[in-house]
């Protein structure tokens, strides 16, 4: 059988839930029983945590150096720089493993982050070949790839409150 056991209150309660998670961690299972845990896992937080602060400092530095290129050489590094850092947070983030509860995000994450890779990777392509319609068009499909990638976070965030 499957005994399910959920703790719920509004955010101010936090320690609530915390009390109901230690009392429904005294729940007796047989030995062939699994049990999930109702508190985000600490390691799997500070992966992320710090995959995120990587990609963040990284993607800073290669906006502002998109911002400043000025010619089609500087664009095409500048988005390659950008198809990096998200590469890099596929990567990291894929590296760190999730808990049931955050598999499907954590995969959404994962996802999102190479689409976005793509797409700037797409961009850098535009500006070596000189094609300025092109290169709107890819500098368009990579803020709506990034906007996905803050989504995903956003997602992932909440399965660990």
């Amino acid at each position: 059988g499957v005994l399910t056991v959920a703790c719920s209150a509004p955010a101010p309660a936090a320690g609530a839930v915390r009390a109901c998670g230690q009392a429904a961690d005294r729940v007796a299972l047989s030995r062939r029983a699994d049990a999930l845990a109702l508190m985000p896992d600490p390691a799997f937080a500070k992966g992320i945590a710090a995959a995120v602060a990587t990609f963040t400092t990284e993607r800073r530095t290669a906006v502002k150096a998109m911002a400043k290129a000025s010619t089609r050489p500087a664009q095409a590094r500048a988005a390659d720089a950008l198809a990096g850092a998200y590469t890099r947070l596929a990567g990291r983030v894929a590296d760190t493993p999730p808990g049931p509860q955050a598999r499907a995000a954590h995969a959404d994450l994962v996802a999102r982050a190479r689409d976005a890779a793509t797409a700037y990777q797409a961009m850098a392509s535009a500006a070596r070949a000189g094609n300025a319609a092109a290169w709107a068009a890819r500098r368009s499909a990579a803020a709506a790839a990034h906007t996905r990638v803050q989504q995903a976070l956003t997602a992932l965030a909440r399965v660990g409150r």
